[in-house]
């Protein structure tokens, strides 16, 4: 990198070439933040949906909040009736997550099922993952209305 240099003539030189290549170890010319995502689009996990954050009683979104609830554990497990809920609006991208309660005999739609077992196992991995693929149907218009 700097052939032909003193030591001390490298040092001077060193942080300024490592802010213009992106940083010690990486390569010139690589894009900074390349895959990662705007901050506008990140989700936000909270433990209220659409509160203020400074304390007053203002609604801070007035977007629909969506939520789902899956099953993490098999019928055959005694835990069967703690499920996944997610909860999400797709204005603020806020969403919350908690394990909840569904009785055994209530049947939860599975918007998963007609997915390959790997995609829909690299979904149920990441709450984030998942999120981003329900908010998809909610903005296509695919999201199931509500079933007796």
């Amino acid at each position: 990198m700097f052939y032909g240099a003193s030591r001390a003539e490298m040092n001077a030189r060193a942080p300024a070439a490592a802010d213009q290549d992106g940083g010690v170890g990486s390569r010139p010319g690589k894009i900074k933040g390349m895959g990662r995502r705007s901050a506008r689009w990140a989700w936000s996990k909270v433990s209220t949906i659409h509160t203020s954050r400074d304390g007053t009683d203002a609604i801070a979104c007035d977007g629909d909040i969506y939520s789902y609830s899956y099953r993490f554990y098999a019928p055959s497990n005694s835990s069967y009736e703690r499920c996944v809920g997610l909860a999400w609006c797709s204005t603020c991208r806020e969403y919350s997550g908690a394990m909840v309660f569904v009785p055994q005999s209530e049947h939860l739609p599975d918007l998963l099922a007609d997915l390959p077992t790997p995609e829909r196992e690299r979904l149920v991995r990441s709450e984030v993952k998942l999120l981003d693929y329900l908010d998809r149907l909610v903005r296509r218009g695919t999201w199931p209305l509500r079933q007796p």
